[in-house]
């Protein structure tokens, strides 16, 4: 449980980085409704090099210097009640490794990892649970 609200906090953390760094970019249409379309002014970067180390053999750790996870937001689409309706953007994983070079030098390798995204949303349906607001 612990790694679970480990995950949320930094799910949390990289959202409301992306919340903050929005500048809107334009309207848009979808099934007939107006959305207002944004994108982040620069990538949002999450440290991630203590939770590697945290998850990961120390032997397998003891030369990462530098993890991070970056993600840019190309397009974003509300719908006036918050609805989503797109989101396209991209991901890049990338970290440094310290590796042996000759007696005792070590170089960085850096390895990046970039994955590009996109989401549409195809229906919704609004409901309201009444049940939830009655007394027991």
């Amino acid at each position: 449980m612990s790694e679970l609200s480990n995950v949320t906090a930094y799910v949390n953390y990289l959202w409301n980085g992306v919340i903050e760094n929005l500048t809107y970019i334009g309207n848009s249409t979808w099934n007939g409704q107006t959305t207002y379309c944004f994108a982040t002014k620069e990538p949002v970067v999450l440290p991630l090099t203590s939770q590697f180390k945290s998850i990961l053999p120390a032997n397998a750790t003891r030369n990462l210097v530098n993890a991070t996870l970056s993600i840019s937001i190309t397009n974003l689409c509300l719908l006036e009640s918050g609805y989503a309706t797109s989101i396209q953007g991209a991901a890049v994983l990338s970290f440094t490794i310290l590796e042996p070079y000759s007696n005792q030098t070590l170089v960085p390798a850096i390895a990046n990892f970039n994955v590009s995204f996109t989401a549409s949303l195809t229906n919704y349906t609004s409901a309201f649970d009444s049940q939830a607001l009655t007394p027991c």
